[in-house]
């Protein structure tokens, strides 16, 4: 039984295929249900965002557990999708360890060092717990995967400069020359990004921020906390006419801007220009109302422009994120090895102990009281030593993978008390 990462992110896949893959949050429900009945599977955590969809799995066998993952998308997302899972990739033990400490530290985004991953990897975890599908070993790799983010964000500068998509989407804008004192910017979705975005461009000291999103309450928290407006959903078409910058960042399955819905409303636009930056996935505007007159839009791969003048910046401080991963990485995999190894090695220091107390039994007459104490501490120092060596040993043969659990189960047979018990 291992750990797995089954998925696909921005580097396998381009964004059109990402959001032909992605789950909202009730698939991703119906999944974690239907998948953790599943015999092969064990614990599960599904992780879907705009840049990655990834299973975090313990399971019997991994071949059949990918089986069951590309099932289950089929069933959600349609046979025609077959074709993207050659864009899937497949971890296993160590490796899918490292991938989710890498993911949650921000160094396998399409922004480096991003913030928002953490936060959305714990909502996907705290999801998998309510619904009773992450265990023992996923709460014990998950937890350390935070302390880690942890370590990271304090022990290191891998999230200054643009450090995230919403961060990213504002120097954008930027870049746009688009001056934010004298603008008027229309915010759509008030969920984890668009929270983040607003902060970002309350401290720009925006002309004035609109925020939209389908849950009012969410956009009346939000516009209160960051000194915005909050407006009716259904009054984004129209305002489309009146605002300079629109940064959307819904969860809608599609469209929620076409072309033919949007063309008249943009064209009247007395501002004369119209910044969109959609960074929603799936995306939230038609690629095609980039070539209306007067409309530049950006998606969240054109973002990576921006991030990319952060990135040499930031290549010093990989170096040392890498190094608190590895450092937090082995405490789990010490934590991990401990659980298969150690019944064996406390079953051969009680065997070794056996035979020492047995003999010193055997001669304990013919010793004073003052030497007899003598002969058991050099006993207890040669056992001592002979364990360390070879309980070492061992550690290093399983950790290089070299002792699987058959072979600790025949380890531990011959040192058991019922085989000492056929040898005496």
């Amino acid at each position: 039984m291992g750990i797995i990462v089954f998925g696909i992110n921005h580097s396998s896949a381009e964004l059109g295929q990402l959001e032909l893959i992605s789950l909202d949050d009730d698939e991703v429900r119906n999944s974690l249900y239907v998948l953790s009945h599943k015999p092969d599977i064990e614990e599960l955590v599904i992780l879907s965002t705009c840049n990655r969809t990834e299973f975090y799995a313990v399971s019997q066998g991994a071949q059949a557990a990918v089986q069951h993952f590309i099932k289950q998308i089929t069933a959600l997302k349609g046979c025609e999708h077959e074709k993207l899972f050659d864009r899937f990739y497949l971890k296993e033990e160590r490796e899918a360890h490292h991938h989710i400490f890498r993911v949650v530290c921000g160094l396998d985004s399409l922004v480096i060092g991003e913030n928002e991953i953490a936060g959305q990897l714990k909502t996907a975890y705290h999801q998998a717990c309510q619904l009773e599908t992450a265990g023992m070993f996923l709460h014990k790799l998950f937890h350390a995967a935070f302390r880690t983010s942890k370590r990271v964000k304090n022990e290191t500068e891998i999230n200054q400069g643009c450090c995230s998509v919403g961060a990213a989407a504002v120097d954008m804008a930027v870049q746009c020359d688009i001056r934010f004192n004298n603008a008027t910017v229309l915010l759509i979705g008030a969920g984890e990004i668009g929270q983040v975005t607003a902060k970002i461009l309350a401290k720009r000291e925006v002309g004035k921020l609109l925020i939209a999103n389908r849950s009012p309450q969410k956009s009346v928290r939000l516009a209160k906390e960051v000194g915005g407006v909050a407006i009716p959903f259904h009054r984004i078409y129209e305002l489309l006419s009146q605002v300079d910058v629109v940064i959307s960042s819904t969860s809608a399955p599609k469209y929620l801007f076409t072309l033919a819905a949007i063309k008249d409303v943009v064209h009247h636009n007395p501002k004369g220009h119209l910044l969109i930056i959609d960074i929603a996935l799936p995306r939230d505007f038609d690629p095609a109302i980039g070539n209306l007159p007067g409309v530049t839009l950006k998606n969240i791969y054109e973002l990576k422009e921006v991030v990319d003048l952060n990135l040499k910046k930031r290549e010093q401080e990989v170096i040392t994120v890498e190094r608190i991963i590895e450092e937090e990485l082995q405490k789990f995999i010490d934590w991990q090895t401990s659980l298969e190894i150690n019944p064996v090695i406390q079953t051969i220091k009680d065997y070794i102990e056996d035979i020492r107390r047995e003999e010193l039994r055997k001669y304990r007459y013919r010793f004073e009281d003052d030497t007899f104490f003598q002969v058991e501490k050099f006993t207890k120092g040669l056992a001592g030593k002979y364990m360390h060596t070879l309980i070492a040993q061992l550690k290093s043969l399983h950790e290089n993978n070299r002792l699987n659990a058959e072979n600790l189960g025949i380890i531990e047979e011959l040192f058991d008390e019922n085989m000492r018990r056929r040898c005496r």
